[in-house]
């Protein structure tokens, strides 16, 4: 991801964004390199507190329809927020340029946050994919920054 600074905002700060980008390439036996996907996101003119990571214990390499293709499974977090409210949160599962989605946000005090919807619908994503993905999920959803259950919990700005 790269971090960049903009024009002022309220308090006269310059505004801070963040674009996140992945590229997911294959390697055929005894091809050549060939880009099948790219993967961007970005959070623009943000005065307040900018995220902009991705959550490394959702990253995976697996093969779970077992056809020989690998699959890709990451997530990231994304955010400009002056409270103490969830981030956006995706995690992505490819196979051979093939992009499912899991969109929410992430998990903080008690019950807050930690939702998604599937894109596309359930219906259409492979079985074990889905299985896959809401696992993880559930595993990694909690915020960066503001640990679950953290009962008034400082705000992440330092504000």
């Amino acid at each position: 991801s790269k971090s960049v600074r903009g024009k002022p905002g309220p308090d006269g700060d310059p505004m801070q964004g963040a674009l996140l980008y992945v590229d997911h390439w294959v390697l055929p036996a005894g091809g050549k390199p060939k880009s099948l996907r790219s993967v961007k996101d970005l959070v623009e003119d943000c005065a307040w507190s900018l995220t902009s990571r991705p959550h490394d214990d959702a990253f995976g390499v697996t093969d779970l329809d077992g056809d020989g293709l690998a699959e890709i499974t990451f997530a990231y977090e994304l955010g400009c927020r002056s409270d103490v409210s969830p981030n956006t949160l995706k995690l992505i599962v490819l196979e051979n340029g093939t992009k499912y989605i899991l969109r929410g946000t992430t998990r903080i005090e008690g019950d807050v946050g930690g939702d998604f919807t599937p894109d596309p619908a359930e219906a259409r994503w492979p079985k074990k994919f889905l299985e896959h993905a809401k696992d993880v999920w559930t595993s990694t959803a909690d915020d960066s920054s503001i640990a679950p259950g953290a009962s008034g919990a400082a705000n992440p700005c330092g504000n």
